[in-house]
């Protein structure tokens, strides 16, 4: 072959080999590059695609319809219809679903309400295995106890909300207490502020704002008997025991049991540390906290309470777990034990203020509700659509990693980086408290509610009270079917 022709050969061969190596290049630089999904930013919102119609139902979250839609359209080129509906006009229709809706988004409470009925149908493994779903970034108790009814998945998670005591460092200090672990701790150190206050009273100081020297929990109507069952769990919830507030077998009330009895009498000794407790909601607690008039408080921190006054308190506000127990009440042999050594002594209530989504048996568009059930929870639609609600949380580990964004920006870096810690190790823990998926679960709640409120206010014996409770729910039990409900609390999974 003469020279040239070799020449031109060579020539051409290195430069297809000097294309093609630009060509992986750029190729792997595109797979390597991270394509997040700005929704508000108009610039970087991707060219829409092309979806099946959909039609949802949103029952008690009325807020989210127009921001659901836009963020929808945002990204989806297809007919999308949004229905709301209130809890009470869901309920007193009997949780009817309207023909034509294809997801349903409501209240975790609701779910074997629906599955009962026949109106929701097993989550398609499909969406709960998929990597557009990533069930492993979900936070383990949405991924498990949550959304699970016998064995089976019904639904994806929304998000909700977990107990946490906030407090502040200095108050600590002022004591010469350590962190109270348990919730005898938590009335002893009580005591020790409201001593020192009496010690303060008509002191003036100067140039800085005193320290706060009071404990709130929310026992106003509506959150009284969360954070009683949030006290008492600690006592009550034992490893091998699933059931708590029933027995499994019988549907008979747990909740005269030594354990409960204790939380209430303690509850009651933290009420009248502090009388104010019995008008506060959460975020009554969190408000006072961030303006620097409480030493501590259970709740949890939302983006929807801001500080408004211009003062050092919310830089020095931490959280960290409930306070738990040692000891626990067996229901089995009516005594106490002791927890082992290597044992948390906190026992975590989930699920309050919950949302979940599932398909509808009636959807005739089954890829609709895929597609919807695929979207709603991804990590950065849920924070867009949810971090603004005082009842939602982060609930996937994705978002631990942002949670200026649901908390607001009034908290500083160490008060983030405590808040992120307290989730996560409340969902590493494996014992937990759950209310019961039982019919009309939120009719039960609002008995205890209603008794504790009135325990609290008039100074009622615990027992007493817890009785009353009882009486109550056995005659709602009968009305709803004994066996009826005793054969789904033991189908029960979430436990």
């Amino acid at each position: 072959m003469p020279y040239q022709s070799l020449l031109r050969l060579k020539y051409d061969t290195c430069s297809a080999l000097l294309f093609g190596a630009l060509l992986l290049f750029l190729g792997g630089c595109d797979q390597k590059k991270v394509q997040r999904l700005e929704i508000d930013n108009q610039e970087s919102t991707p060219a829409t695609v092309r979806a099946y119609p959909c039609t949802v139902l949103v029952v008690g979250q009325e807020s989210i319809k127009e921001s659901l839609e836009r963020q929808w359209s945002a990204r989806h080129d297809s007919e999308f219809s949004v229905q709301t509906i209130s809890e009470s006009d869901f309920a007193a229709t009997d949780f009817q679903i309207q023909q034509g809706v294809d997801v349903v988004v409501y209240p975790a409470g609701m779910m074997i309400e629906l599955i009962h009925r026949g109106s929701i149908v097993e989550l398609k493994p499909t969406i709960y295995q998929g990597d557009s779903f990533n069930k492993s970034d979900l936070l383990k108790h949405f991924r498990k106890s949550g959304i699970r009814y016998d064995s089976k998945t019904w639904a994806v998670p929304c998000g909700g909300v977990l107990f946490g005591l906030l407090y502040q460092p200095d108050a600590l200090a002022i004591t010469d207490s350590e962190l109270p672990e348990t919730w005898s701790q938590l009335i002893r150190w009580g005591e020790k502020l409201a001593a020192r206050s009496q010690e303060n009273a008509g002191q003036q100081t100067r140039n800085r704002q005193p320290t706060p020297t009071k404990i709130a929990l929310p026992l106003s109507k509506g959150w009284a008997a969360n954070s009683f069952v949030a006290v008492a769990a600690a006592y009550a919830r034992q490893k091998g025991r699933l059931s708590v507030l029933f027995e499994r077998r019988t549907m008979k009330p747990l909740i005269t049991s030594e354990s409960f009895v204790r939380a209430l009498d303690e509850i009651k000794a933290l009420a009248s540390l502090n009388p104010d407790c019995l008008k506060m909601t959460p975020e009554d607690v969190l408000q006072s906290l961030v303006d620097g008039r409480l030493a501590a408080g259970i709740t949890w921190p939302t983006v929807s309470v801001a500080a408004v006054s211009d003062n050092d308190a919310v830089g020095t506000l931490l959280v960290s777990a409930l306070p738990g127990s040692d000891r626990y009440f067996d229901e089995s042999t009516q005594a106490w034990g002791t927890r082992a050594r290597r044992e948390s002594r906190v026992v975590n209530l989930h699920g309050i203020g919950s949302l979940l989504a599932s398909q509808t048996k009636i959807s005739r568009r089954a890829q609709s509700a895929v597609e919807f059930l695929n979207w709603l929870p991804e990590s950065t639609i849920s924070q867009t659509l949810f971090a603004q609600d005082p009842l939602r949380g982060p609930f996937r580990v994705t978002h631990l990693g942002d949670v200026e964004t649901w908390i607001g920006d009034d908290y500083g870096l160490e008060f983030e980086t405590s808040f992120a810690s307290h989730l996560k190790e409340a969902h590493d823990q494996t014992l937990i408290m759950a209310l019961p998926s039982i019919l009309r679960q939120g009719a039960y709640m609002k008995i205890l509610d209603d008794e504790i409120g009135d325990c609290l206010k008039s100074d009622l014996g615990s027992k007493a009270t817890l009785e009353k409770v009882a009486k109550s729910w056995e005659a709602l039990t009968d009305s709803i079917g004994r066996k009826t409900q005793s054969n789904i609390l033991r189908r029960n999974s979430n436990f």
